[in-house]
């Protein structure tokens, strides 16, 4: 009974972050949404569970993940007791690198049937066509009037700055709705999930719902387009890159259909320019000393590494970070990586980076029923990793969540048992 409790929570955690992760309220600046707050019960009766059967097995990235845990807390309540940050600024960095990793292992314990990947492959697809069809919307109608506050837009930002809401958040979104948001409040959050999502969408189609599939394909371009992210656009152009270089049995034909990829995907966000002015606008905004500069984030990037370098004893600070936390000026703090590098020195970092990757070492090694949605969940991360370097959004919610449910979902299709006579994904 307590597990049947816990996957439906999972379930209900996985539709909220991925379709509405912005449905709640804000209390102190700190937001209470139904996907975040989900998963406190979720471990709550997890740990229930865990005293009642008297033992648990971890895999070894959900071991990485739990020694993450602790070392980020520790490291965000040294901060506290120490440093200058407030709470919620505190919680703003700990709670991605703590707390929302933790997802991991509940799927991975909770899930060992393989009927359930295809039941959450579902959740992402469906998921995946709200949120496109919303933000086709927004774009048809406007931001405002599509809205429903308190699901697709956080009640209390609503409350506090009216209908246009919107226009006040640090998203770069003005009355004329620039930038499509869909139901994450955000444009490059909303492209980050979607360079998430798709590719497993895509990959669970494949040869199920062919036209379906293809559908995904023109609604990712479109959307991913419309939210004028360049790091989503950069994220598209990966995604089609990899795709190429994973399916292509011959080394030449990889690397012809991934620089076919890449220029298909910068010729149709090209092609999209004439039909959306607001795309066009921000390719014409974009000059080389944007890109080289990673849109304004080097010269805060050469700051933020100067100020660990300067901060306390040098080995210690490389080591654990400085005692203190990374100013957003520039929007340092959303090259994750460095932030992460930045907020707990090396071994901090190391640690994240393992129970991201450590799980893939063999992904590419799987039986063919399984191969489709590996090379899928693969592909979500690998891309959004390196999106990340530039901006990955990680410390907005739900994209750490996000993350790691895909990491968790790509584990249970790769270790449950296959259903006996069928083909599961292919």
């Amino acid at each position: 009974m307590l597990e049947k409790t816990i996957r439906h929570l999972l379930y209900l955690t996985i539709f909220f972050n991925l379709t509405f992760p912005k449905c709640g309220i804000k209390v102190s600046g700190i937001p209470l949404t139904v996907g975040s707050i989900l998963p406190i019960f979720i471990l709550i009766l997890f740990i229930v569970n865990c005293i009642r059967l008297k033992r648990i097995r971890l895999d070894r990235t959900s071991k990485i993940i739990l020694l993450g845990s602790i070392f980020f807390s520790f490291k965000g309540l040294i901060i506290i007791c120490f440093g200058s940050s407030s709470l919620s600024q505190v919680l703003q960095f700990s709670m991605p690198l703590a707390f929302y990793p933790l997802i991991y292992i509940f799927i991975r314990t909770s899930f060992t049937e393989h009927r359930v990947v295809d039941d959450i492959l579902k959740i992402v697809a469906i998921s995946f066509f709200i949120v496109s069809a919303y933000a086709m919307l927004q774009q048809v109608f406007g931001i405002g009037a599509v809205q429903v506050p308190g699901l697709t837009v956080n009640y209390t930002d609503y409350a506090d700055n009216g209908p246009l809401w919107y226009t006040q958040k640090n998203n770069g979104v003005t009355s004329s709705d620039q930038k499509i948001i869909s139901t994450y409040q955000n444009g490059n959050v909303f492209g980050s999930s979607l360079v998430l999502m798709f590719p497993l969408v895509f990959c669970y189609l494949f040869k199920r719902y062919n036209r379906i599939a293809i559908m995904s394909v023109v609604l990712f371009s479109i959307t991913g387009a419309l939210t004028l992210s360049r790091t989503c656009w950069l994220g598209i152009a990966i995604v089609f890159s990899l795709a190429s270089l994973w399916f292509a049995k011959r080394a030449r034909t990889k690397l012809l259909l991934c620089v076919s990829a890449i220029i298909l995907s910068f010729l149709g966000i090209f092609i999209l320019s004439v039909c959306f002015p607001t795309v066009s606008e921000r390719i014409t905004a974009t000059d080389a000393s944007a890109i080289t500069r990673a849109g304004g984030r080097i010269e805060p990037l050469t700051r933020l590494i100067g100020s660990t370098v300067n901060t306390g004893f040098l080995p210690l600070s490389l080591l654990l970070g400085p005692f203190g936390l990374i100013e957003q000026d520039g929007f340092a703090y959303e090259m994750t990586p460095f932030a992460i590098l930045n907020f707990s020195g090396i071994i901090g970092l190391m640690i994240w980076l393992l129970s991201v990757f450590s799980g893939f070492r063999d992904s590419y090694h799987v039986s063919d029923s399984t191969k489709r949605i590996v090379a899928g969940g693969t592909i979500a991360v690998v891309a959004w990793f390196i999106m990340a370097t530039i901006d990955g959004s990680y410390w907005t919610p739900p994209t750490a969540l996000n993350l790691f449910t895909i990491i968790a979902l790509v584990q249970v299709a790769k270790n449950t048992k296959e259903r006996s006579g069928k083909n599961a994904y292919c």
